[in-house]
């Protein structure tokens, strides 16, 4: 009994210690910035969202209706690309991969610029509802477009070569890149501002609309990647071990990319694309907890992923009042060097 308490309670404090720091970043977003907010600003600010008074107060509204559904964004967003990153890593026993390599941002990234720059001008023909899920959706196609393209060439008679896949991602990607250069060569100066500032990456867009969309979309799709630990665990011992778990696997790997295009198309499509979070997150993970758990990998990943993208997040809008530095730069900045990290670190290893 005691030697499962012992297991158990160093868990238990990683976790709380994830949690007590993204509470802390909480406070940190909500109450700095270029304008600064106190206690009673943000009080009057939950009254407002309760709809229980009409302050006056500017500084309130500011937390109700930009700080906080930003903050909020922030954490979503960090958690999904994390908990995406880990799987996708898991799936193809790759530890460099992230959800990126198999084409969702890029793909995302694709079809939002076609929308941007031959479509925006006819969106105000449409419903207003659809107008409001319009970049939702067609982010979400061209992750899901890209991903299932990369996924049916890399299918050899029936089961999937992962280092084809990996190689045949890297190949699509460069295609697609060179098509978004096609496509902002068409582009007027209003469209190519648009993209460009989209493609950097920003939270500074979030409403509470784009919250609740958030949130309904990417939740299903996280607790149904939970349910796949098992497999994981098994995925990674190899294929084989992962058959004997029962079910069709080949399913269960469409699923989880089709799960995984979700979660990104929607992030994607409100942040920008917002790199290497899915890289970094997981192996911080693995690092905190130094045991074998895809269950409790995904959990610590939303805690941190989460803390990380908000802690970036927090210094885009404070480094440089009243601007704001891209979010995906940043991310970029860290992410960039700790890849190289990660592949020398392979290579020492690999000599030893």
């Amino acid at each position: 009994m005691s030697t499962v308490k012992d297991k158990q309670n160093p868990i238990v404090v990683k976790v709380s210690i994830l949690f007590l720091f993204l509470t802390l970043l909480v406070i940190v977003s909500v109450t700095c910035g270029a304008v600064t907010l106190t206690l009673v600003d943000i009080l009057d600010g939950v009254e407002l969202l309760l709809a229980s008074g009409n302050s006056t107060n500017s500084k309130a509204y500011i937390f109700a209706n930009f700080r906080l559904p930003r903050t909020i964004m922030a954490i979503l967003a960090g958690a999904g690309i994390a908990v995406s990153g880990l799987v996708i890593q898991g799936l193809f026993r790759n530890p460099l991969v992230e959800p990126g390599l198999i084409g969702a941002s890029s793909g995302a990234a694709l079809f939002v610029v076609i929308y941007f720059v031959f479509g925006v001008s006819y969106v105000h023909m449409m419903p207003e509802i659809v107008q409001l899920f319009i970049l939702p959706v067609v982010a979400f196609l061209g992750c899901l477009s890209v991903c299932l393209i990369i996924y049916m060439l890399s299918n050899t008679k029936g089961a999937i070569s992962i280092s084809y896949l990996l190689l045949i991602g890297i190949a699509i990607n460069a295609c697609v890149g060179a098509l978004i250069g096609l496509a902002t060569y068409f582009a007027d100066d209003l469209a190519l501002r648009s993209f460009t500032f989209w493609s950097f990456g920003s939270l500074a867009g979030a409403t509470w609309l784009k919250v609740l969309i958030t949130v309904v979309l990417i939740s299903p799709c996280i607790i149904l990647l939970y349910r796949k630990k098992n497999l994981l665990d098994a995925m990674v011992l190899g294929e084989n071990n992962a058959f004997f778990l029962g079910g069709n696997l080949e399913k269960s790997k469409v699923l989880i990319i089709v799960l995984i295009a979700i979660i990104i198309g929607v992030i994607v499509s409100f942040t920008g694309i917002i790199g290497f979070i899915g890289l970094i997150i997981p192996h911080c993970v693995r690092e905190i907890y130094r045991e074998f758990s895809h269950g409790k990998y995904m959990i610590a990943s939303m805690f941190l992923g989460g803390a990380v993208l908000l802690l970036a997040d927090i210094v885009s809008r404070t480094i440089l009042p009243p601007q704001e530095l891209p979010i995906g730069m940043l991310t970029a900045l860290i992410g960039a060097p700790f890849f190289l990290y990660i592949l020398l670190n392979n290579r020492s290893k690999s000599r030893l």
